[in-house]
């Protein structure tokens, strides 16, 4: 890829990028990585990234309420008797996997720009940190499109189908999970983490880190990929 130009302090500030940044690190990752060095705009790829989570967390609704309903309850615990019971377990269910995806990612994105700010410390790099929150924003997108396509392939099975959540993570074989031991639950959990979707992300943000803070591809790619797995094993 070209080198990222450096912003002149002489320069006429750029207009806002937008929306255009979220798309064209998808279509011309170059020319994105050039306008998060000018701009440092992460504002709409948050934005984009909150639609789609939403919108996968509607189209999955219905399996997890499923999933939830055949579950049976933590020894110790019941589950709620009564139609009104049921309906407010069911959407407390839904809120709160609305909550996670929607911070979920607002936490990565601020620990991957602090990770990548280190790193560039010690590379006497001095970009500002608020361009790798730009970078780590925007290098997600393809990574909730990629849940957001997987979620439409999830709503297209029948929710009942659903006996468990690792059915639910092996439904579309796009992820590691498709060859985990499916009676052991932490195996499934932690290779669908590891998604088609989610390595295009990992590599764009090498690729991102490597040009603007001027490090060798084989560091960034280092980087990128030691946060991929540390994040799988924290979340």
């Amino acid at each position: 890829m070209s080198s990222v130009p450096q912003p002149s302090s002489n320069d006429a500030p750029l207009p806002k990028a937008g929306l255009s940044l979220p798309r064209d690190i998808i279509i011309a990752p170059a020319r994105a990585f050039a306008k998060i060095a000018a701009t440092h705009e992460w504002i709409p790829a948050y934005a984009v990234i909150v639609v789609a989570t939403l919108c996968t967390t509607a189209l999955v609704a219905p399996a997890l309420v499923h999933i939830a309903a055949v579950t049976p309850p933590p020894p110790g615990t019941t589950a709620p008797h009564g139609a009104a019971a049921i309906a407010t377990a069911q959407r407390g269910l839904i809120a709160t996997y609305a909550v996670g995806q929607v911070t979920i990612p607002l936490l990565l994105i601020l620990l991957t720009a602090s990770a990548l700010t280190t790193v560039a410390r010690f590379k006497a790099q001095t970009t500002s940190y608020v361009t790798y929150v730009s970078l780590a924003a925007n290098c997600m997108i393809p990574s909730v499109i990629g849940g957001l396509l997987t979620a439409v392939g999830i709503r297209a099975h029948d929710p009942a189908s659903f006996a468990n959540i690792q059915g639910l993570l092996t439904a579309v074989p796009t992820n590691l999970a498709i060859f985990a031991n499916q009676r052991n639950d932490r195996e499934v959990a932690f290779l669908a983490r590891f998604d088609l979707f989610d390595v295009w992300s990992y590599v764009l943000l090498a690729f991102g880190f490597s040009e603007i803070a001027k490090v060798k591809f084989a560091t960034a790619l280092g980087v990128a990929f030691g946060l991929s797995f540390l994040f799988a094993i924290l979340f």
